[in-house]
């Protein structure tokens, strides 16, 4: 077997919207934090090329419309599941208050 690789010239669009400390723009206008430091250096490891796309209306309107082709990370939600293809998580955050 080989590993999969994308054609040539292909480039897969990655939205992102400001989800400090996860993702966020940074003052100059390039995308920043540890989900973009994670997901680039695999996307680098395996070849895959990615551009990353400030989208600050968020994944279901940047998604369905076709203008990003992968979401970093968004949560699962009934309405989402009939549209989107939500793989099994490579992170799972909890969130509480004490």
């Amino acid at each position: 077997l080989r590993p999969w690789r994308p054609a040539a010239g292909v480039k897969f669009r990655i939205g992102y919207q400001n989800s400090a400390p996860a993702i966020q723009q940074g003052p100059d206008g390039k995308p920043g934090g540890i989900l973009h430091a994670i997901l680039s250096e695999a996307a680098r490891r395996r070849g895959i090329p990615l551009e990353w796309v400030f989208a600050p209306e968020g994944p279901d309107v940047w998604l369905r419309d076709g203008r990003v082709d992968l979401w970093p990370q968004v949560g699962i939600l009934p309405k989402r599941l009939q549209y989107l293809y939500i793989s099994r998580p490579w992170d799972a955050s909890t969130i509480w208050a004490a």
